[in-house]
């Protein structure tokens, strides 16, 4: 899958984690549909994409070569919030089609630390194409954010990492969870120090590393699972008085 099809699918992925039993793995029928549906609904949005975005995509000199990825283009740029609330609806609906309804205290704490991490590498996104986007008068955070680029990314990895922990505590989540979360800290805040905003080919690397970012939470959320399975066993073992 490419960049844009795991972006789509992580906050499923981990919603579904978070909804397995204490001790077990992921629901791996849920993770395989809510795969082939990243993959049916990226596919569609690319589509609609280009049939929105083939005027302005024949200004823009990263993709008026390159029709066929003309696609990428403004996925990520034009009214970045409201794509961030529909790209992370897989946090509510990963849960809900594991328990058969949805928990608030959990799901809403996920749900908004996708947003928060959306805007977080929608604008290390957009930054490629801001020279561009004055041209053909295309708005995005990039441009609206500018030199204050890394305060601003800043602030909404602090408001990611708090929903996470909030999610964590009310799943019971362990060691291994709180591990990963603090991985991905350390990860977002190299990314961000070392972000140069004016290099096209820096910004896209950074934008393509948030899936092994997403990944790496995936993992802790798997493996705090199968620590439950310890803690309980710790819990029995224990010499009653």
């Amino acid at each position: 899958m490419e960049e844009g099809t795991w972006l789509l699918y992580l906050p499923c992925t981990w919603s579904i984690g978070l909804a397995a039993d204490p001790g077990c793995l992921p629901d791996l029928h849920m993770l395989a549909l809510f795969g082939t549906g990243a993959l049916l609904m990226r596919g569609a949005g690319c589509t609609i994409n280009d049939m929105w975005d083939k005027d302005f995509d024949k200004k823009v000199s990263r993709t008026a070569m390159r029709p066929i990825a003309a696609g990428q283009i403004s996925q990520f740029r034009a009214l970045v919030f409201l794509g961030g609330l529909t790209f992370n609806w897989g946090a509510l609906l990963g849960w809900s089609a594991v328990m058969g309804s949805c928990d608030w205290s959990v799901c809403l704490p996920l749900y908004f630390s996708g947003v928060m991490w959306t805007l977080i590498y929608d604008t290390i996104y957009a930054h490629q194409d801001k020279e561009d986007d004055v041209k053909v008068g295309v708005k995005s955070t990039a441009l609206m954010f500018q030199e204050h680029t890394k305060p601003w990314l800043s602030a909404f990895t602090v408001a990611m990492l708090s929903g996470l922990i909030l999610a964590g505590t009310n799943t019971n989540q362990t060691v291994p969870y709180y591990l990963a979360v603090s991985a991905v800290a350390l990860h977002l805040a190299q990314q961000i120090y070392s972000l140069d905003i004016n290099k096209a080919e820096d910004c896209w690397k950074k934008f393509a590393s948030n899936r092994n970012l997403g990944l790496l939470l995936f993992l802790g959320i798997v493996l705090g699972n199968l620590w439950k399975r310890n803690d309980s066993q710790d819990e029995t073992s224990k010499p009653t008085s």
